[in-house]
């Protein structure tokens, strides 16, 4: 994605990412963003999407329709062997 801002806008994003520490304008504004939708949507925090992307990427999914839950509801019914 390439965003162009005016002139005072882009000279602003400059000076802030300079004095920010950030390597580039870009990188200051990425983080302003996530930032953003860190705080309007926290369902999105770097934390949850890391975790998201580690259960993606933990093998093939389930179906999960009636007949999983009501094997598993079975199963759990079953007396437990040496219990």
């Amino acid at each position: 994605m390439n965003i162009v801002l005016n002139e005072s806008l882009d000279e602003a994003v400059r000076r802030r990412a300079e004095a920010a520490g950030y390597p580039s304008p870009a990188a200051y504004v990425e983080a302003v963003i996530r930032a953003d939708l860190t705080r309007t949507h926290p369902e999105l925090s770097p934390e949850t999407q890391a975790a998201i992307r580690e259960g993606l990427d933990s093998g093939p999914g389930i179906v999960a329709d009636e007949a999983f839950w009501a094997e598993r509801h079975r199963r759990l019914a079953e007396p437990q062997a040496g219990a």
